[in-house]
């Protein structure tokens, strides 16, 4: 069963380590033991309205793509892979490459290949990147395909808290989960996480709750040295919405919670407008719904407006809240000022207000930074190593960022389909190619988001 392509073309390849002695994250994806993510593609995106990518350099990038990915050319089918996401994406036209794998016959998950890259056209919502599809691929008679594969356990835990997977080499059983008499929730568990690219460590916690029946705190005390709270407050949120959960209409889980007060007659009609912009919007690929409860019901993300001051200086005051680790409580995650600016008619828009919102939720709930180093080459010459570091500092898990660089005129570049846990980091080591290109060297930034709930 696949769980989702990524990929983040031009940018290089990383490894990521395995559950039982995780290592650091890389753009390869992550593992669990002998599990293996496919890669990842970045496309650039036009910003506001921006063009497609030129294709010389979509070229150029499926090339460094295929180089790190793949060993056969051959072997794989170039498909579309993003779709564009329901707050107005407009003309997303791309290349993408992807293989999903099948249920193994120990039980293991079964895995992708993949990765989807593009040009974007106009931008809408609030700083949301498109969600993108399951990937797939073509497997004719007699051919060979290479693909690499993730894998999570239908078992229990074995020895020292491992989870069992197969080794490398070995070989698996093509079949579906519904032949391999496992129950029907643990069925519909396995589909929801793969049609979701729940990320590998929290789809392992739902199967040993649905699949072995192991209560929590013993679930929590095995997975200790491999899963973060977080994590484990997400897989308990999934496995309490699985029995209600419909498969044929799945929808996004994910919700921002937001509250818009004024504090002066002044900026009543602005908080009024504001309120009408936001219903049911969707802002960093969360769903906008008014009002902010006591609790959180499980991780989620808030925001208090207010709207104060009259005249010439205007403002919006506010404050961001997060889940804790355990999903039962509100955390403060810091404040910010927006200037409310009018426009050449001396009006103030409501849409620039939510994009402005949207753009300070960003900075605290994602964090970016660009890393070097110095090596040396097999001629002993030095050699500038560049990593981009993505930081989920969120509750939830992120599905897809666009970045820019800091530069003037810099180009954003936007990643796809990945699934990187909440309070969790990704290392992509970048190529010095592809830093200048992107105008990354002077520093980098969190554009817009795909998060999402489970």
């Amino acid at each position: 069963m696949g769980m989702g392509g990524m990929g983040m073309g031009g940018m290089g390849m990383g490894g990521m380590g395995g559950m039982g002695g995780m290592g650091g994250m890389g753009m390869g994806g992550m593992g669990m033991g002998g599990m293996g993510m496919g890669g990842m593609g970045m496309g650039g995106m036009g910003m506001m309205g921006a063009g497609t990518l030129p294709p010389m350099m979509g070229m150029r990038l499926i090339a460094g793509i295929i180089v790190h990915l793949t060993g056969e050319f051959d072997s794989w089918d170039q498909q579309a892979q993003a779709l564009s996401f329901s707050t107005g994406f407009g003309g997303m036209g791309g290349m993408g490459m992807g293989g999903m794998g099948g249920m193994g016959g120990m039980g293991g998950m079964g895995g992708m290949g993949g990765m989807g890259m593009g040009g974007m056209g106009g931008m809408g919502g609030f700083r949301s990147v498109p969600a993108t599809d399951l990937p797939s691929a073509v497997v004719a008679p007699g051919q060979t395909r290479r693909l690499a594969t993730r894998l999570v356990s239908l078992s229990g835990p074995v020895a020292r808290a491992r989870v069992l997977v197969p080794g490398r080499g070995e070989q698996l059983e093509l079949a579906d989960i519904a032949d391999l008499g496992a129950s029907e929730l643990v069925q519909k568990a396995l589909r929801l996480l793969s049609v979701e690219k729940a990320p590998d460590v929290v789809a392992q916690l739902v199967l040993w709750r649905v699949g072995t029946g192991m209560d929590w705190s013993a679930i929590a005390r095995l997975s200790k040295a491999w899963a973060n709270p977080s994590e484990l407050a997400l897989a308990r949120q999934f496995v309490d919405r699985l029995q209600e959960r419909d498969l044929s209409a799945i929808a996004e889980t994910g919700v921002l919670r937001v509250e818009v007060d004024s504090a002066t007659p002044a900026t009543d009609e602005l908080a009024g407008q504001l309120r009408s912009v936001l219903k049911d919007a969707w802002v960093l690929g969360l769903r906008a719904e008014s009002g902010i409860p006591a609790l959180p019901d499980g991780p989620s993300v808030a925001c208090r407006v207010e709207l104060m001051g009259s005249g010439v200086q205007p403002e919006a005051e506010v404050v961001v809240s997060v889940s804790d680790p355990t999903g039962r409580k509100w955390l403060d995650s810091g404040r910010f000022t927006l200037p409310l600016e009018a426009d050449s008619s001396g009006r103030v828009s409501a849409d620039r207000v939510a994009d402005g919102l949207a753009a300070g939720l960003l900075d605290r709930l994602v964090k970016v930074s660009i890393r070097k180093d110095l090596s040396r080459d097999e001629r002993g010459r030095n050699v500038m190593n560049f990593r981009v570091r993505i930081d989920n500092a969120s509750p939830l898990v992120l599905h897809g960022l666009t970045i820019v660089g800091t530069r003037e005129g810099a180009t954003p570049a936007t990643l796809l389909g990945v699934a990187i846990s909440p309070r969790r980091s990704l290392e992509v080591p970048a190529s010095p190619d592809a830093v200048e290109r992107l105008g990354l060297k002077s520093g980098v930034r969190a554009y817009a988001a795909n998060l999402s709930g489970l």
